[in-house]
């Protein structure tokens, strides 16, 4: 650029659906489709899909606490550093086999999410839900 004109890279289009997309609003892609807003998923897939019932331990505004403070940090890296800090991963203790010729797995996973102070324990669909996070 030259010495007088200074560049405005935030009016750029590609960092606009950029921005956008890292805090979960509503946006148009650059083909011209519409993407929504993200929100905390739909009730009735975890209804249906979860059996403790996970997804209604944690009062309605609690989730809407943590899908805004996940969608308010600044980069996708940061929301994938604080989504891996609140999973763990463990071997498995004892392994039973109940078919033939069935694959072993050597580790299984816990999701938490963070209820004010205290961390409570979900299943990852509920997680993914609450989070705003689609299944590829």
């Amino acid at each position: 650029m030259s010495p007088k004109r200074k560049p405005q890279s935030e009016t750029y289009k590609h960092n606009i659906i950029k921005c956008a997309r890292e805090k979960g609003l509503e946006h148009m892609r650059y083909k011209g489709t519409s993407v929504q807003a993200t929100n905390t998923g739909n009730e009735k897939v975890n209804i249906s899909s979860c059996k403790q019932k996970y997804f209604h331990m944690v009062s309605e505004g609690s989730r809407m606490t943590i899908l805004s403070k996940f969608l308010d940090l600044p980069y996708m890296v940061t929301q994938d550093l604080h989504s891996l800090r609140l999973i763990e991963k463990y071997d498995i203790k004892t392994w039973r086999p109940r078919k033939e010729n069935t694959k072993r797995r050597a580790t299984s996973f816990s999701y938490f999410v963070m209820d004010g102070n205290s961390r409570k324990k979900v299943c990852r669909i509920t997680f993914m839900a609450m989070h705003g996070i689609r299944q590829p």
